[in-house]
């Protein structure tokens, strides 16, 4: 495998269209779902306001992801349901099935209420609980709260009801991050080198109300994401060629190997799989024999035939300088190394004739953290063997040299020092403004995450890392100059 060059040149793969052979794959059902209680709140018809009109300015993406406010989310919430969400935890603490609750969205005084909408855990596999321990029931005066992962869906129980015109959100909690600015960054410098799969990012202070509580609980700074789903899809349709396709939610394990293959379709009811669909749950069956079929020629073919089929269906450049930024930035919780934290998009619904979108997630074990059971110091690494050789996708892609050399090229532009991406001086500054804009709210009502410090998380096994100093721990520094050891610069 090429591991360097003495110049940077970059190579674009073309686009095409292919006919593929379908074949079938096995399916293992998924665990049964927890029963909601008889107390579950349902939605009640002909309650709502009218829909109010708001200026183009004050409604849309681009309000609610305004990275100039931190607004305030409050989620209230029955007693019965919030037992309930913590009974589906206690069953598997990634996803739940959606729930009845109201979000108030207070920004800069502008304030919000949504009712009867969806909430419901997701994206919550470091198995953090929303209140206690195993078996607990909400505590009206003595609450151990928690730091879980919500997604909110406003249409979930109504499809026409939004919050200013937004579907839905993603609320991940800090928990991973001391400084409260991996994540932030990381969404950024994907912005700032052009890969626009990566979705909206800005912060909130949340606070979830149970009913019959005196008031709120306090949880702090959330990260505030944008949700995978058709809106996503339907505001980069340009991009992506097309609005119809199948997203698919990738979770630990979707390593894309023939073994791999378990699916089921989200309905919102709490399902749960290696290869989650997210949308056209209604064409399951296609989607999976599609899925199936990608998978099983990332395995099958070998060398000019692999070639060959993976340019006619996957963005090579896109892929690879995605992935040049992940390995940068030490995000080392990925496809890769653990088959987790990604989405895939196939543009089309026919089985033969697509093109496919890798979409990274989930950013805030990175610049430094670490777990010693999947890579002791991600500031060392070697960018060419980044992570395991059971992830035929990415190694196989690097074993030919015209995109061995994307990969490289990439590398080489994102630590060039005078790019000021990977710049040590300038990311410095970043970091510290991140941490500046929500050193005010972190004091929270749970115990944890209670000031925004320069330090590794505490369970990393790599400790040497900081990222406010300009000093040779500043993991900008050690990883741009082992990166570029590596490709001979």
């Amino acid at each position: 495998m090429k591991s360097g060059i003495t110049a940077p040149r970059i190579f674009i793969a073309s686009i095409l269209a292919s006919v593929l052979t379908i074949c079938g794959c096995g399916k293992i059902e998924p665990d049964p779902i927890p029963i909601p209680p008889a107390e579950q709140e349902k939605p009640e018809e002909g309650t709502e306001q009218e829909k109010p009109s708001w200026p183009e300015d004050q409604q849309g993406k681009s309000y609610i992801w305004d990275d100039t406010a931190v607004p305030e989310i409050c989620i209230r919430i029955s007693n019965g349901n919030w037992n309930y969400l913590l009974t589906c935890f206690d069953k598997n603490h990634d996803i739940s099935p959606y729930m009845s609750c109201d979000v108030i969205f207070d920004k800069k005084g502008s304030v919000d209420t949504v009712r009867n909408v969806g909430i419901r855990l997701c994206d919550n596999n470091d198995g953090m609980r929303p209140e206690g321990i195993s078996g607990d029931s909400h505590s009206a005066t003595d609450a151990k709260w928690g730091l879980s992962n919500y997604q909110i869906d406003f249409g979930f129980y109504k499809k026409d009801k939004t919050l200013r015109n937004v579907k839905g959100i993603m609320l991940r909690s800090c928990v991973n991050d001391p400084t409260f600015a991996r994540e932030a960054f990381c969404h950024e410098l994907f912005g700032r080198y052009g890969i626009w799969t990566v979705g909206r990012h800005s912060y909130c202070r949340l606070s979830i109300h149970v009913e019959g509580d005196t008031e709120p609980a306090y949880l702090g700074i959330y990260q505030m994401t944008e949700p995978f789903d058709e809106d996503y899809i339907c505001d980069r349709a340009g991009r992506f060629f097309s609005q119809d396709g199948y997203l698919w939610r990738c979770s630990a394990g979707a390593f894309l190997r023939d073994a791999d293959i378990r699916t089921t379709a989200d309905s919102g009811k709490g399902e749960s799989s290696t290869y989650l669909l997210m949308n056209n749950q209604d064409r399951h069956a296609t989607a999976e024999k599609q899925l199936s079929e990608f998978i099983s020629n990332i395995n099958k073919l070998n060398d000019k035939a692999f070639q060959a089929w993976i340019i006619s269906v996957l963005d090579v450049r896109l892929f690879l300088r995605t992935y040049a930024v992940m390995v940068c930035a030490g995000l080392y919780d990925d496809y890769w190394n653990t088959g987790d934290n990604y989405y895939l998009f196939f543009n089309s619904m026919d089985e033969g004739r697509y093109n496919v979108f890798f979409i990274p997630y989930g950013f805030d074990k990175s610049l430094g953290s670490s777990e010693k059971a999947i890579m002791p110091d991600p500031g060392m690494q070697d960018p060419y063997h980044w992570g395991r050789s059971i992830a035929p996708l990415v190694n196989k892609l690097l074993q030919c040299e015209e995109f061995n050399e994307i990969y490289t090229d990439a590398l080489y532009e994102l630590t060039l020092p005078e790019a000021y991406l990977f710049n040590s001086t300038e990311n410095i500054y970043i970091i510290q403004d991140l941490m500046g804009k929500v050193s005010y709210y972190t004091k929270n009502d749970t115990g944890l995450c209670m000031k925004a410090q320069d330090r590794p998380v505490e369970w990393s096994s790599q400790k040497r890392y900081n990222l406010t100093k300009d000093d040779e721990n500043n993991f900008f520094r050690v990883r741009s100059e082992r990166i570029r050891a590596m490709i001979g610069q």
